[in-house]
C-alpha cells in the first residue's frame, strides 16, 4: 500500500513542477513582449527636434531611444532612470552621462545620446565626448 502513495506522490511532484515551469516560462515570455511593445512617454517625449536644425539631421532622442531600447531595457524601466535623473542635483545631464560612462560598456556617444534623452537641454557644447 505505502508504494502506492510514493508513486502518487512522485507523479503529483512531477506534474507541479511541470506546470510551475511552464507558468514561468509563459510569464517570462509576456514580460519580455510588454518590454518591447509598451509605449512609454519617457521615452517618446523628450526632444524630438533635429540635433542642427538641418533636415534629415538625426535627432537626439532618436539615438537615445535607439541605444536604450538595445542597452538598458531589459534592467532598466524607463520611469527609474527618470526618476534618478530628477533626483540628481546640479547638472543632471552630466551626472547621467558620467554615471552611465562608468555603469557600461557603451560607447561615448550612445551615453551621450541616453543622457541627452533623459536629461533634456544637455548643452553638445560641454558634455559631447572628444
Amino acid at each position: 500500500m505505502s508504494h502506492r502513495i510514493i508513486l502518487r506522490t512522485a507523479i503529483s511532484l512531477t506534474v507541479f513542477f511541470l506546470l510551475v515551469a511552464l507558468a514561468f516560462a509563459w510569464s517570462a515570455k509576456v514580460h519580455d513582449a510588454s518590454l518591447t511593445t509598451k509605449p512609454n512617454a519617457a521615452i517618446s517625449a523628450p526632444g524630438g527636434t533635429p540635433a542642427s536644425g538641418r533636415e534629415g539631421a538625426v535627432a537626439p532622442s532618436a539615438v537615445g531611444i535607439e541605444t536604450f531600447e538595445k542597452r538598458c531595457v531589459r534592467c532598466h524601466d524607463t520611469e527609474d532612470v527618470v526618476g534618478w535623473v530628477s533626483k540628481q542635483p546640479g547638472d543632471r545631464c552630466s551626472a547621467l552621462y558620467g554615471f552611465l560612462q562608468k555603469h557600461g560598456k557603451a560607447p561615448e556617444t550612445e551615453n551621450y545620446g541616453i543622457a541627452q534623452l533623459f536629461a533634456p537641454g544637455c548643452s553638445a557644447v560641454s558634455q559631447a565626448p572628444q
